[in-house]
């Protein structure tokens, strides 16, 4: 019996319970009303709903389940729900106005745990399954260190121990381990046809990570008395010398000896003892290990990674001349460092385990590299070597916000940048440049990540068009973030792209990556209508959304109007969109050149009518006709 069948089989066992409230949209349910029942009802109920959709019984999947044929991976017809386990199936479920602060800092008085569990995931896959999404990307699932930690839960990427679950996100209302609950959800989502990606950070830990103790050369060490750590200075005109180093021109240039005096060697494991960090001692004197900062450029503005620290994949033993961190230690690497003899061979070893691990445990369908851009190519090359011997279909996904020489064949998907032009003044013109000139590597078509602000959360409609409009680009991969749907305007982390005036009016908004929060699922608008349609439409005319159709774009009247026209065989669209986002625009009939065609209704609120001659597109509009 599947692990994800033992769970219905005790969820089913389980007496009345509490009444608790959950939002409609969970079950399906086109209202933003709540909608109360038994807890152990709810879940019964949305277990069966899963077994529903299956075509067999999941008791036979194998550990390694290759649901499509032939050789490629899946990730050319993704449409991927990106979401934090803790966060996305979050909700008040006594309607007390508090999330958990009941018996526990997590659960209500009545035992119910109200922040997100992989429990109330599974029970909400018919919810994502019904969106239209295909594959699940999971961010960091693993234990939060304390040391350091933002917010009142911690970020994820903090992790303490790269092998475990995260006990906060193991519901309490079954008496079922994290590793069964993660195994029941990957079980549940190969049994919908949902692919699993897993995010995984192998550049940095949790300051007070267990490898500290157990490894401590695996780390950076600096002298106890330090104070206040930050990345190392440079003048301007060492900046302008050290910038041009990732197109192969430029100096590296180590930091200035003070700098590199704070650092010492890893103290005796013996000697490390857990306070309130980690802190060692060599010939008398306490170190300790040294928080994180961006890693590029040498001059980022970001403030200190404080929770982090950097693992240390070279050691120069016959000098001792790297031993700091700086750009050229953790990014860019010296090549007088980056040789084989100064490999740190057990910390390789265990992190290329790490996926095959979580593959032959749990059947994950891929991975998503955090920080891949600053991990040794030889690294990653063996990494990527050892998870393909277990499943030669397995998908890389990295990092990356443009594509380069550095960028492995083997990695299937990069981020890309359509979430930073689609916020852009303009930024359908770039964006539709994509359709133009096609990339060598799949992208997440996506107008926001968990690292970026939401896209248009008080603009539903300008949403939709830009969704649609990221849909059409030739190997763009739909990627929703948690909340997209649902006009969620509190981004999940404000790492990148966050202006002055979003900055001030978040000072004191808790952020989900840090704190417990929950996504308005009561939002009285929302995109699931629209998603759930466009995606449809996707499955039913796949060579239409595919790089091998015939694209071919038009401005009509000016740059605002935009026409796209698509053929794929006898199937033909054209897609027309008004980026005028402050008036109506008029495309008159002989421009489009159609006589028998069929607009396609995947939104109520599309806004078209023809009249004398000629089609009228509303601000923000945009409209879909197949011609007959």
């Amino acid at each position: 019996m599947s692990v994800f069948h033992k769970i219905f089989e005790q969820v089913k066992a389980i007496g009345d319970g509490p009444e608790i409230a959950v939002p409609a949209v969970w079950l399906n349910k086109n209202t933003h009303s709540l909608q109360y029942l038994k807890a152990h009802s709810f879940f019964a109920d949305r277990f069966a709903a899963i077994e529903k959709y299956l075509d067999h019984g999941l008791a036979n999947l194998t550990p390694l389940p290759l649901i499509e044929k032939g050789k490629n991976n899946f990730t050319k017809t993704a449409i991927t729900y990106n979401l934090l386990v803790r966060f996305f199936s979050a909700f008040d479920h006594n309607q007390d106005g508090k999330l958990g602060e009941g018996k526990t800092y997590l659960d209500n008085p009545d035992g119910i745990r109200e922040s997100g569990t992989l429990l109330k995931t599974i029970a909400l896959l018919p919810y994502l399954k019904n969106l239209g999404v295909n594959t699940v990307h999971l961010l960091p699932i693993t234990p939060i260190g304390n040391d350091g930690r933002k917010g009142d839960m911690g970020s994820p990427y903090a992790i303490k121990n790269h092998f475990q679950i995260d006990p906060n996100i193991v519901d309490p209302f079954v008496p079922f381990s994290g590793e069964d609950q993660l195994a029941a959800l990957i079980e549940a989502c190969h049994g919908l046809k949902m692919r699993v990606v897993l995010e995984f950070i192998l550049r940095t830990t949790a300051k007070d990570a267990d490898w500290i103790a157990e490894h401590p050369d695996w780390y950076y060490w600096i002298k106890n008395e330090v104070k206040d750590f930050h990345a190392p200075e440079f003048t301007a005109e060492e900046l302008k010398k050290i910038k041009k180093i990732p197109v192969g021109k430029g100096k590296y240039i180590e930091p200035k000896p003070e700098y590199r005096k704070i650092f010492t060697s890893p103290p005796n494991r013996n000697s490390i003892r857990n306070e309130k960090y980690f802190q060692g001692e060599i010939s008398g004197r306490k170190v300790k290990v040294p928080s994180a900062f961006a890693d590029w450029p040498p001059d980022d503005s970001q403030t200190p990674w404080t929770d982090v620290t950097y693992l240390k994949f070279y050691d120069d033993h016959s000098a001792g001349n790297f031993n700091y961190v700086a750009y050229n230690t953790i990014r860019y690497y010296d090549p007088k460092l980056e040789n084989e003899e100064n490999i740190n061979p057990e910390l390789w070893q265990t992190l290329t385990n790490l996926i095959p691990y979580f593959q032959k445990k749990y059947g994950i369908d891929g991975v998503m590299i955090d920080m891949g851009h600053a991990l040794p190519i030889s690294f990653k090359e063996k990494m990527i070597s050892k998870a393909k011997t277990n499943n030669r279909r397995f998908a890389f996904w990295d990092e990356k916000f443009g594509e380069d020489k550095n960028i492995s064949t083997d990695y299937a998907a990069i981020i890309g940048n359509s979430w930073y032009l689609s916020g852009r003044k303009n930024g359908h013109k770039k964006i539709i440049d994509k359709i133009k000139n096609i990339p060598r590597l799949n992208f997440f078509a996506s107008a926001e990540t968990h690292n970026s602000p939401r896209y248009g959360y008080n603009q539903s409609r300008k949403k939709k068009q830009m969704w649609l409009l990221l849909n059409l680009l030739p190997k763009g991969m739909p990627f929703i973030h948690q909340g997209f749907e649902l006009n969620e305007w509190i981004p999940v982390n404000t790492g990148l792209n966050i202006d002055k005036k979003l900055k001030e009016k978040l000072q004191d908004v808790p952020l989900p990556l840090f704190n417990k929060t929950a996504l308005d699922w009561q939002s009285p608008v929302n995109s699931i209508h629209f998603i759930r349609n466009l995606n449809s439409m996707r499955k039913k005319y796949p060579a239409v959304f595919s790089d091998q159709a015939s694209t071919k774009v038009e401005y009509a009247v000016n740059s605002k109007i935009v026409v796209i026209r698509k053929t794929a065989g006898k199937q033909k669209f054209v897609f027309m969109f008004n980026f005028n986002h402050k008036r109506s625009e008029l495309i008159q009939n002989n421009f489009i050149s159609i006589k028998r065609y069929e607009i396609l209704d995947m939104d109520t609120s599309s806004p078209l009518t023809e009249k004398n001659g000629a089609w009228k597109i509303a601000r923000s509009g945009f409209a879909v006709a197949k011609i007959r």
